[in-house]
């Protein structure tokens, strides 16, 4: 992963000297935004106060350089386990059978009988956002991702999986650039500063199956599912 995270890295370090960071549109005009999808998801908050506390603090000491950014709320924060229907214009539950996809969905994660915990130890970025590096201590997040991947797409049901990227990180997005940075130098000497910062660690031990817009903003977020992992 640590390969994965240093290649965005230095995509970022390149936009912030040359000045040629992204943003997204979207952010300004969210009323607008009628993306909408299905994900298997986890959130970071309920599980552990001390991680979100201290992602907090990093949050503040960016908000006090760049305010007029996009800031994922704290409750909001979530590693994507699998996106089964990556979030498209106009998409809504009436196009499918969500039940069939409940149904998969529950069947995949009650049999995982393994624990899965990942580390949040310091943060990367691309040209259009910051992120939180997250590291599993052993492969059970990949044969979770695996099964759900096969079962979906074994089902004939309507998919995207993968469509946009293969996902094989741990991360959390908490930061989004949607108007001109301030200080772009000054950001990269932030970022650099809490670059292998350690901020705690997540035991998970309940996945969701939502449907949701391209943020996962909880007022727009449609809880289909919830199943609890083996802890």
């Amino acid at each position: 992963m640590q390969a994965i995270y240093d290649q965005m890295w230095n995509s970022f370090v390149c936009a912030m000297d040359e000045g040629n960071y992204v943003l997204d549109p979207w952010l300004n005009k969210l009323a607008e935004d009628d993306r909408r999808g299905i994900t298997a998801l986890a959130y970071l908050e309920p599980h552990n106060s001390s991680l979100t506390s201290n992602i907090g603090e990093f949050l503040r000491c960016v908000r006090a350089l760049e305010p007029d950014q996009y800031y994922h709320p704290l409750r909001e924060l979530h590693i994507t386990v699998l996106s089964i229907i990556s979030c498209v214009s106009g998409f809504t539950l009436n196009d499918i059978d969500s039940q069939a996809y409940v149904d998969i969905f529950l069947d995949v994660v009650k049999q995982h009988q393994q624990p899965i915990e990942i580390e949040f130890r310091g943060i990367t970025a691309s040209p259009s956002c910051l992120l939180l590096q997250g590291f599993t201590k052993d492969n059970t997040l990949d044969e979770l991702r695996r099964n759900l991947r096969l079962a979906y797409q074994a089902s004939g049901l309507r998919t995207s999986i993968d469509s946009r990227y293969k996902i094989v990180t741990a991360h959390s997005s908490c930061v989004r650039f949607c108007r001109p940075l301030r200080n772009p130098q000054s950001l990269l000497a932030l970022c650099q500063q809490w670059r292998t910062t350690y901020f705690g660690s997540l035991n998970v031990s309940e996945i969701e199956l939502v449907f949701n817009n391209w943020y996962q903003n909880l007022s727009i977020t449609q809880v289909l599912a919830k199943q609890s992992i083996f802890k």
